[in-house]
């Protein structure tokens, strides 16, 4: 009469370590090198399909590359970050206001590689 619970009890073993053996967690040793790869410009060779870029990122990159010190999210800025996307490889890079607020944000979508509708996930 236990053997549903028991059932249950197996399957839960089973997906708790699948999510253990395939999850990965990349510590960073200092606060400095968690800055310098948060103003690098993005790569479409990350594992990520997309990535938006925040207001204050956009620009923090934008002054590390053109050794400026600009506040402000500029038309001139914005071409510049859309230029740099394609060239890194990014499909397609589109700026967006933010919800509540005057800020953009930069939605970057890397190229999807397309797959067979058949190919089994299993």
């Amino acid at each position: 009469m236990n053997q549903d619970y028991q059932i249950t009890a197996q399957v839960q073993a089973i997906t708790t370590t699948f999510f253990q053996s395939s999850h990965k967690t990349n510590v960073i040793d200092s606060n400095k090198d968690q800055k310098r790869s948060q103003y690098q410009f993005p790569m479409a060779s990350e594992e990520n399909d997309s990535i938006i870029c925040e207001y204050q990122r956009v620009i923090k990159i934008y002054n590390k590359c053109n050794n400026d010190a600009r506040k402000k999210l500029t038309v001139k800025m914005e071409q510049w970050f859309l230029g740099e996307a394609k060239r890194c490889g990014w499909a397609d890079a589109k700026f967006f206001k933010c919800a509540g607020s005057t800020k953009k944000a930069c939605f970057l979508v890397k190229q999807i590689e397309l797959e067979s509708i058949y190919a089994s996930k299993h």
